[in-house]
């Protein structure tokens, strides 16, 4: 008999998608950033705006890949404060826009990225 019992790592989906997709889109943006700095295939200019919109990405996307994001494990108020209850009495107890919010920028920003390259 196999168990059903998945703990915390099926919890909270959506961070796990992003995670994935963002990575996904990220690593193609910079193949192919690669390819075009290598091959000369455009202006240094056209090269020179994936690559940064890559390294926003990254930047934003590496904390995603911390053990609260990848379990599910953090609290309501730090995985999304707009729907948290939880307050210390002057706010939300994580006074950032959250890991949800967090996470779609990530994706957003690795499509904004993978389009600039395909560009």
């Amino acid at each position: 008999m196999t168990s059903t019992r998945t703990g915390h790592f099926a919890s909270r989906p959506q961070l796990k998608i992003d995670q994935y997709y963002a990575t996904r889109q990220l690593v193609g943006a910079e193949v192919l950033a690669s390819i075009l700095s290598m091959y000369g295939g455009s202006v240094q200019s056209n090269i020179d705006t994936p690559i940064q919109s890559i390294a926003k990405g990254w930047h934003l996307l590496v904390p995603t890949s911390h053990h609260d994001f990848i379990t599910g494990t953090s609290p309501d108020s730090v995985y999304d404060p707009a729907q948290s209850t939880e307050t210390t009495g002057a706010g939300p107890i994580w006074d950032s826009q959250g890991q949800l919010r967090m996470s779609g920028n990530a994706a957003a920003l690795a499509d904004e990225a993978m389009a600039q390259a395909m560009d």
